[in-house]
């Protein structure tokens, strides 16, 4: 992506977002609101593919350190 004030001409940065909510919401959501929270994913990155890249950029980085967050605290068990 040469201009990150564009939208992400291939999608990738959408998808991702939406990959990374799924994640997040798998490793700590219980098994009842894995529905609704992948329809939520998916609403998230229909919304996110008309974003700049760089938005979407920065709030795939979020969620994607969200998630690592997540692990580290669950293998530490803080």
């Amino acid at each position: 992506i040469n201009d990150l004030s564009l939208k992400d001409p291939y999608y990738i940065l959408p998808i991702l977002i939406g990959l990374g909510m799924i994640l997040q919401m798998a490793t700590t959501g219980n098994a009842k609101q894995r529905l609704s929270s992948v329809l939520m994913a998916i609403i998230i990155s229909a919304i996110t593919s008309n974003l700049a890249a760089g938005l979407c950029l920065f709030i795939a980085t979020s969620t994607f350190l969200g998630v690592a967050q997540s692990k580290i605290q669950k293998a530490l068990k803080l």
